[in-house]
């Protein structure tokens, strides 16, 4: 699915260097999102050429650069390479990221330095279409010296008014040596290190003669595997130059010296730089701990792999599997005015996957960066993680949209994570201390299923069907008659229909946690390092809160109780626990006389046979001292 929309309300200007104009870049404020047209196919026929670029992703992934100036002058630049998967090749046209339709005096050109003379050179003054890719042919193919050549173009901007103006240089991805040249007070300058991602500058290359197809793993670094099974780890499968790879053959090489191969189909397309990122097999051995291997590429469609490259896999064994719970944490609030898709993206979740997410919306957006937020779910303490909304964290793993999630869909996203074995188990019991229900006992005991690594607890209070009556309460909408309302996702055009502030009934909302309000966990860790089949606990107490707009909001019998397991090497959400607080009852053992002996409540199950810690509603098992069994209905 094609995202339409920006990922973030909050406008980030990153400034560098100390001249009169300084470099900002514009990332994604909260406005539909540019269309943004996807790059030629990379299995175009050899004779049109394949595309080669530091970035080859779709443009509505990207942002823009500029100096923020109504006028100014723009050089960009990336460094070709000759001799690695270009080598031999030519040069047939030059792909511009058109950041702007008032770019004006646009040239492309080839130069064997940055200062140096143009070894190619060509004007363009036809129209522009923003957001696109505007492809200018050479009138002679260009062969690529094996010292390689600088690609750049150059453009000016007049009059400049809209963000497209301001900002007209499309940069995406991540940082990449020799992938963001430009120019400042007439001085070159690489601009990696500072986050602004590389050039989606690119070029068409024919003639290429270097060998194809040869395929290389990442690094493996936090596998997790079921001990004596084959399990599914993620990988990224690489490739300098790919023909089209259809399956590849692997093996693993473990430090006892004993190996395993495998077969796995994959779908690499024919183009440079490949990374394929899919779910490959990896066999746990016996013993539950953690292990380090490697893992190495041997053939290619069949054909030996022209590279050996060998990397580590590193894994956690684990002894047996057990369900996860995947907790999405979103940043939200009332005044994000595009918060409304990250409502809706929650809610789906929270429907489509009742066993399995956990939802923690932390409501700390305010429009004003250094202020508070006077939305009436603001509760300060909790762990910093996005400064802008609507964003979402899945197990702590990687910051992404609550709605589009990466770009397939947040339910996407959600099945990806949650389909990953845990490594831990963990429950949870959360009880009223005592019957002015305020406070919550919040009781977590972990099952470690490998031995190795360390652990931390936080705790964190939710609360569901949170609304109110005043216009505090009520969520910005900025969807409200923006744009076509068939350009919106169907679940979306309610929000179309809708004012400009709408009252919605909020839930999975974050009203108290074991976090101070500088984002340091306060329950601490555990001491000792994991060992398969032991197991450890932690209690903490949570009050509600006692801002009055918020208390009077909460209904006490949709509080909820969240224990967070971590991964302290990692810093990731290892597994997590949701248990409702039920209404206070008293839980003082009772005695029961039974002739000379006293007997008393030694456990109690749920009809379904799973332990709980505290009276539940409905009806409990109840085992006594004596070996009786007592059905007991709570109200």
């Amino acid at each position: 699915m094609e995202k339409k929309l920006l990922l973030i309300c909050a406008f980030a200007a990153i400034v560098l260097g100390a001249s009169a104009q300084q470099w900002k870049v514009f990332k994604d404020l909260g406005q539909t999102h540019k269309s943004g047209k996807f790059l030629a196919p990379a299995q175009a026929d050899e004779e049109e050429g394949i595309i080669w670029g530091y970035y080859l992703g779709d443009l509505s992934d990207s942002q823009g650069l500029g100096f923020a100036e109504a006028n100014a002058s723009y050089d960009v630049a990336i460094f070709v390479p000759g001799n690695k998967e270009l080598k031999g090749g030519k040069i047939t046209a030059i792909r511009v990221p058109v950041g702007s339709s008032k770019m004006s005096s646009l040239t492309v050109w080839i130069r064997s330095s940055l200062n140096g003379t143009n070894l190619v050179y060509k004007t363009y003054s036809g129209d522009l279409t923003e957001y696109t890719y505007l492809e200018i042919p050479l009138d002679e193919p260009f062969d690529i010296p094996a010292t390689g050549v600088y690609v750049g173009y150059s453009f000016g901007i007049k009059n400049g008014t809209s963000d497209n103006d301001l900002y007209p240089i499309i940069t995406a991805g991540t940082d990449i040596k020799d992938a963001l040249w430009v120019t400042e007070s007439r001085q070159w300058m690489d601009l990696y290190g500072n986050d602004f991602g590389v050039s989606c500058l690119n070029i068409r290359v024919t003639d290429i003669s270097v060998e194809a197809n040869g395929t290389y793993f990442s690094p493996i670094n936090n596998g997790i595997t079921l001990a004596g099974h084959d399990s599914p780890v993620k990988a990224q499968i690489n490739v300098g130059y790919s023909t089209g790879i259809n399956n590849i053959d692997y093996t693993i090489i473990y430090a006892d010296g004993s190996k395993k191969s495998y077969n796995k189909d994959v779908q690499i397309g024919k183009g440079f730089n490949q990374a394929y990122t899919t779910d490959i097999d990896v066999l746990g051995p016996q013993e539950a701990t953690d292990f380090t291997a490697r893992i190495t590429v041997d053939k290619v469609n069949g054909e030996d792999n022209i590279l050996k490259d060998t990397v580590t896999l590193k894994a956690k064994n684990i002894s047996r599997q057990v369900p996860r719970r995947t907790v999405v944490e979103e940043f939200t609030g009332t005044q994000c005015g595009w918060c409304p898709r990250g409502w809706v993206g929650m809610e789906k979740l929270k429907k489509n996957n009742p066993d399995n997410f956990i939802g923690i919306a932390v409501h700390q957006y305010t429009p004003s960066p250094g202020t508070t937020s006077n939305d009436p779910m603001y509760v300060a303490n909790y762990f910093q993680f996005a400064d802008g909304a609507p964003q979402c964290i899945m197990d702590r793993k990687k910051l992404m949209d609550p709605y589009y999630g990466t770009n397939h869909g947040i339910q996407y996203d959600f099945d990806n994570y949650n389909s990953i074995i845990p490594e831990a188990d963990i429950t949870l019991n959360a009880e009223w201390i005592n019957e002015k229900e305020e406070e919550v006992k919040l009781s977590a005991e972990v099952e470690y299923l490998s031995t190795g690594g360390k652990y931390s607890v936080a705790f964190v209070l939710t609360a569901d069907s949170l609304s109110g009556t005043t216009n505090a309460w009520k969520q910005a909408n900025y969807y409200s008659k923006y744009g076509s309302r068939n350009d919106l996702p169907e679940d979306l055009q309610p929000f179309w229909d809708a004012s400009s502030y709408v009252s919605l009934v909020f839930n999975d909302v974050m009203i108290n946690s074991s976090y101070s309000n500088t984002g340091s966990n306060k329950a601490g860790n555990f001491a000792d390092p994991a060992e398969a089949g032991k197991t450890a606990a932690i209690t903490y107490n949570l009050r509600l809160p006692t801002k009055t707009v918020l208390k009077n909001a909460i209904d006490k019998k949709l509080v909820f109780g969240v224990a967070l397991l971590f991964n302290i090497q990692t810093k990731e959400i290892a597994n997590a626990a949701r248990v409702q607080v039920m209404p206070y009852v008293d839980t003082a053992i009772k005695s029961i006389e039974n002739g000379s002996s006293t007997v008393t409540e030694t456990a109690r199950y749920t009809l379904d046979g799973q332990r709980i810690y505290a009276p539940q509603k409905g009806v409990n098992i109840v085992k006594m001292s004596n070996g009786g069994i007592r059905k007991i209905i709570v109200r």
